[in-house]
């Protein structure tokens, strides 16, 4: 029975080559996170630090809730890559 389950599962792993990453791939995603772990720091600080002082109110307003959207389209583009693996 236990060499059985030992087969299936060893079947199991021989036939699954979707889970396999190319070199090439591994090591973009991660010079791009070495990146985005350099740079979004930056540019939120840059963002939330910039002086309004001299803008409309309207402009003011939209300027606060920019970061909303920001959140929005990341929500869309996880959702919309989830959909194209299944």
């Amino acid at each position: 029975m236990l060499k059985l389950y030992i087969n299936m599962l060893k079947d199991f792993i021989i036939k699954d080559d979707k889970a396999a990453l190319a070199p090439s791939t591994i090591i973009s995603l991660a010079i791009a996170l070495i990146i985005m772990a350099i740079m979004v720091p930056i540019a939120l600080s840059e963002f939330f630090l910039a002086d309004t002082t001299g803008w409309g109110a309207s402009t003011v307003r939209l300027w606060d809730i920019i970061p909303i959207f920001v959140v929005i389209t990341i929500v869309m583009s996880v959702i919309s890559t989830a959909r194209d693996k299944l």
